[in-house]
């Protein structure tokens, strides 16, 4: 196949031009339809009541908190000893080795 001559790159890119300018000519603008729902049709408004929890879900919070309240106090725990440890050994009340 033989190579293109500088004419012919021209031609063809006044071409890709030409083909684009046509194409953004032919796209129509979209046209802006207003739909706007009659006002005499009314949705009534209902409040959802809670749903009751069922022994399950009664027994799985009860555990939670259970549980949450243990870690708090172990976290506590392990918190305050902290502070005892790096005060004793501020202070010399425990030789460490």
């Amino acid at each position: 196949m033989p190579k293109k001559t500088k004419k012919q790159k021209i031609i063809s890119q006044y071409r890709k031009k030409l083909k684009m300018i046509q194409q953004t000519n032919q796209v129509p603008t979209p046209a802006i339809v207003l739909n706007t729902p009659p006002n005499d049709i009314e949705h009534p408004i209902t409040k959802e009541q809670p749903q009751a929890l069922s022994k399950e879900d009664a027994s799985l919070v009860f555990f939670f908190k259970s549980d949450l309240k243990k870690s708090l106090a172990l976290i506590f725990f392990m918190i305050a000893l902290e502070f005892f440890l790096y005060f004793a050994t501020i202070k010399n009340y425990l030789k460490l080795f």
